[in-house]
């Protein structure tokens, strides 16, 4: 998502690519024993082709392979090596290196996809040749809209945006529930969970084998299109992995509830779009023992550009005894992102600043003074949770206060309903689209 900001930034024209057969390019090295376990036809099959193979006392045949195969736990290691060596030896690439020359091509890898942009189409053709020598059979797809990784991204360079939608891929999935199960009906909904997302039932019936694998199978699609082009259902999303392992007829319902939403809302899109960087604006906030073992639930968004471009939402992993010390934990636990966001942008060629919105007084007095802030009733927590003290003081980020109203943070730690609901799920895609109502 920052580097396809940065293809909005910087009128970047952007080619993918997929290497057929990836896997088979990667050598498995000597040192590694990658072993496939046949039996059966499959087994007698290979015999024929090769007399020498023979099955053990068992009736099981034990190969070595020579080559990454697709499934093996060590696969994709071993085609991404093999591709970073063919980009770096071959092909003088720097690994997330700040190099500011018109020329610059940037490569996104995903396995065996590529996303390559650069201002250059003449560059983009360079790279593209040069793949083609080295693996032989690729497919290049050119021009403004690309379907990459399930999502549909549409390029406009005159007005530096990149509009991500995944329609096509919620209508696949949730045409697959239907034909798996024929009692799935959807309704029409304005938003994808009630104020009852976060409470459960001891005594609810707990779902078959078969709708529990359902259920298991949709959320962790879910949580993919959450994570790329539909924040809006990332709350709902995020307790639902918490409900996979064993399910019930309420957790059933909170699925069938966020499908009724996108399928109520299929063609909203999430837009990046910058005219120019300043600063990353990082708004944090957290919902106090929203959980039934009471843990809370973390929300943060990133601002930066003119939208919104990385979210997180997740239940806390440990108990707090205050809203204080659990917007604490929320801020401890994303610093290692902001961090990471901080560096790579850098590495991009942007020295962007960094602020942390936050809305609770008591937690920003313990952030920026630590200690000296510490009384008996904060005194039980660890020492790690002052860390941000550290980096405040090293000037590598600021802490603002935000007033409850403007912390759009809010999306992501409470089941919003109602025009609330409506105004920052617009603000966060960055669409101005109304209701959104079937």
């Amino acid at each position: 998502m920052l580097c396809s900001l940065i293809d909005a930034l910087e009128q970047r024209y952007v080619a993918t690519i997929d290497i057929k057969g990836a896997f088979l390019k990667a050598k498995v090295p000597d040192n590694l024993e990658s072993i496939v376990k046949m039996d059966g036809e499959l087994a007698e099959a290979f015999m024929e082709f090769n007399p020498k193979f023979k099955l053990n006392e068992d009736g099981v045949l034990y190969l070595q392979c020579v080559k990454a195969l697709y499934g093996h736990i060590e696969a994709a290691r071993l085609f991404y090596d093999e591709l970073d060596n063919s980009l770096t030896e071959k092909m003088d690439f720097v690994r997330n290196k700040k190099d500011t020359r018109d020329g610059k091509v940037t490569i996104r890898t995903h396995v065996d996809d590529l996303k390559v942009s650069s201002k250059s189409r003449k560059q983009i053709q360079i790279v593209i040749d040069k793949l083609r020598e080295i693996y032989k059979e690729i497919t290049v797809h050119e021009g403004d809209v690309h379907d990459y990784l399930g999502m549909v991204m549409e390029h406009d360079r005159e007005k530096r945006s990149v509009k991500i939608n995944m329609e096509k891929y919620i209508a696949d999935t949730i045409q697959a529930l239907k034909e798996d199960d024929p009692d799935v009906h959807l309704k029409v909904v304005t938003t994808p969970a009630t104020n009852n997302l976060f409470k459960t039932r001891e005594e609810a019936e707990k779902l078959s084998q078969k709708r529990a694998r359902l259920y298991h199978a949709v959320v962790v699609k879910l949580l993919f299109v959450a994570k790329r082009a539909r924040p809006d259902i990332l709350l709902a999303v995020s307790f639902m992995t918490t409900r996979v392992k064993n399910p019930d007829l309420d957790d059933w319902g909170k699925l069938l509830r966020v499908l009724s939403y996108l399928q109520c809302t299929l063609d909203l899109s999430f837009t990046l779009t910058c005219e120019r960087f300043d600063k990353l604006t990082w708004y944090v906030d957290g919902s106090y023992a929203s959980h039934k073992d009471m843990r809370g639930q973390s929300g943060v968004v990133l601002l930066t550009g003119e939208c919104s471009v990385l979210f997180k939402s997740c239940k806390q992993k440990v108990n707090t005894r205050s809203s204080t010390e659990m917007e604490l934990i929320t801020v401890d636990d994303i610093l290692p992102t902001v961090q990471w966001t901080k560096s790579f942008m850098q590495e991009q060629g942007y020295d962007l600043s960094t602020k942390i919105k936050e809305d609770n007084k008591s937690t920003m007095l313990l952030m920026k003074n630590g200690r000296s802030s510490s009384g008996k009733r904060t005194k039980h927590l660890d020492v790690r949770y002052f860390y941000v003290k550290d980096l405040i003081d090293w000037g590598i980020l600021t802490l603002s206060h935000c007033i409850s109203e403007d912390m759009i943070a809010d999306f992501f730690t409470k089941p919003l309903q109602g025009k609330r609901f409506i105004q920052l799920r617009n603000m966060i895609l960055n669409s101005s689209t109304g209701t959104g109502a079937c």
